[in-house]
């Protein structure tokens, strides 16, 4: 059985670091702490699919790719990320906006009172 096959949800994940930075993987793993506390482990009833985009211009292809392997949810890590993410997955009815965003108030966050999905 494939792991996709197992998996009960999928998680796109737009960072803007190097796929060596540290304090990236510092934040990925937090990331990955935090759903196992709650229930959620990779590759057991979760998938999470990581891009790195290190320049500005590698976004929107970053997120083209991760909405082509369907997640049920795109975790976009600052607000390039964000753009490109809702940009790429128009048609896909779940795109989750970065704590980074979110914290700015900028016009790529949507104001909602509670999550718009859950895991």
């Amino acid at each position: 059985m494939t792991l996709r096959a197992r998996a009960q949800r999928r998680i796109g994940v737009l960072a803007n670091l190097a796929v060596d930075d540290q304090v990236g993987r510092a934040r990925l793993a937090a990331f990955a702490r935090g759903l196992q506390e709650a229930g959620w482990a990779e590759g057991r009833n979760v998938e999470i699919d990581t891009r790195w985009a290190v320049q500005a211009g590698q976004f929107p292809q970053y997120a083209a790719e991760l909405v082509a392997l369907k997640p049920d949810v795109i975790l976009a890590i600052t607000t390039p990320a964000v753009i490109a993410s809702q940009k790429a997955s128009r048609a896909r009815r779940r795109v989750a906006i970065s704590a980074v965003a979110a914290a700015r108030g900028t016009r790529s966050t949507p104001k909602v009172a509670t999550p718009c999905f859950k895991l």
